[in-house]
């Protein structure tokens, strides 16, 4: 038996009301964080998870990469570093910076311990695709961002 829904009524939670309508107006799921903790995800009616959504592949996923975890990022699920917010592409791109540099890449992720750093690793070489097409698109995003700015005077 499905465990029953806590209703409020919109008096109760100021300012949840225009956030539900928006949700209900754009179709789309909206995140609710503080700091790097998930409090809530509000999704539009009939929609139970975001269509991208796979949650078995993700605990096929973790199942393979101990240390690895699965939170929401901007837009998607992603895989985080387990106990921390950093994203593995964040470790990877990193890492393809220093040149593979086991001992830079310490450096630069001082706050981590290798263990972490380990898992980081362990999942690009179980999902290098995945985690390449996201370094992709965060450098086509980039190149597209700087050439936008290329002529704007408060950016040189």
């Amino acid at each position: 038996m499905p465990e029953e829904m806590k209703t409020f009524k919109s008096s109760e939670l100021p300012g949840l009301e225009q956030l539900a309508r928006e949700v209900k107006t754009t179709g789309k799921p909206v995140r609710i964080v503080t700091g790097d903790e998930e409090l809530a995800v509000l999704q539009p009616p009939g929609m139970a998870f975001p269509l991208n959504y796979d949650l078995v592949a993700e605990v096929d996923k973790m199942r393979r990469v101990p240390g690895i975890v699965f939170a929401w990022g901007s837009f998607e699920r992603v895989p985080r570093i387990a106990g921390t917010g950093i994203e593995v592409f964040e470790v990877i791109g990193v890492y393809k910076g220093v040149d593979g540099d086991w001992e830079r890449l310490k450096q630069a992720f001082d706050f981590l311990t290798e263990d972490q750093l380990k898992a980081a690793l362990h999942y690009y070489r179980e999902y290098r695709e995945e985690v390449d097409a996201r370094l992709e698109e965060e450098a086509q995003a980039f190149r597209e961002l700087k050439h936008e700015r290329r002529n704007d005077p408060y950016h040189r």
